[in-house]
């Protein structure tokens, strides 16, 4: 199966940006969105006045104000959007990844020092996420290979009845490291009707 996605999935994927959460809008996210709207302001604003210069100010003009800044800022959003994303950063913290995350994150840290593990090393850290269908799972998977991330496995889960991604990062066992991987997975998860279901390692013997 090629790991290029199709036109259908582009276009539901930019369908997807559109519907956003802006409470949990990242800094990145700020600025993309006041730029897209400075951006969309202006050319909406010299269109119009041409507009207005030729014609006068009428029903027109006000038309094609309001249609130029929708088309504009929507366009320039989704352009900021995909090359901040193919820079790996988000626009949007993750839904799943929530204050709560970041305790449990700093507590399991703590048990792993506390049993031994050497915190300094590079571990192999497997983040697990949950789909319901096996075509979005499958999905997950190549936007993940497409970012270099290791995937390691994508199998159905009987419990839920959904299909589980594993991804393997490996990477110093720092608190602010596992958050930016557990929230840049989780953010491409969720794009694609999932979301993130822990993180572990095994530690060798």
């Amino acid at each position: 199966m090629s790991d290029k996605p199709d036109i259908a999935e582009r276009i539901g994927t930019a369908i997807n940006e559109l519907d956003i959460d802006f409470s949990r809008f990242t800094i990145v996210g700020w600025f993309v969105s006041l730029s897209s709207l400075a951006v969309g302001g202006g050319v909406a604003y010299l269109a119009c006045s041409a507009m207005i210069r030729r014609n006068g100010l009428n029903l027109a003009a006000g038309m094609i104000f309001c249609l130029t800044i929708i088309a504009v800022t929507t366009v320039v959003f989704l352009t900021l959007r995909w090359f901040f994303g193919l820079a790996g950063f988000g626009i949007t913290k993750s839904a799943s990844v929530t204050n709560n995350s970041n305790n449990a994150n700093r507590d399991t840290l703590k048990r792993m020092a506390n049993a031994g593990m050497e915190m300094n090393a590079v571990h192999a850290i497997d983040f697990w996420h949950r789909f319901k269908t096996k075509d979005d799972a499958e999905i997950m998977g190549r936007k993940a290979r497409q970012k270099s991330f290791n995937v390691v496995s994508i199998e159905p889960n009987d419990e839920s009845g959904g299909y589980d991604v594993q991804i393997q990062v490996e990477l110093v066992p720092t608190l602010n490291a596992i958050n930016t991987t557990e929230q840049t997975l989780a953010i491409i998860a969720e794009q694609y009707n999932g979301h993130a279901d822990g993180w572990g390692v095994r530690q060798k013997s």
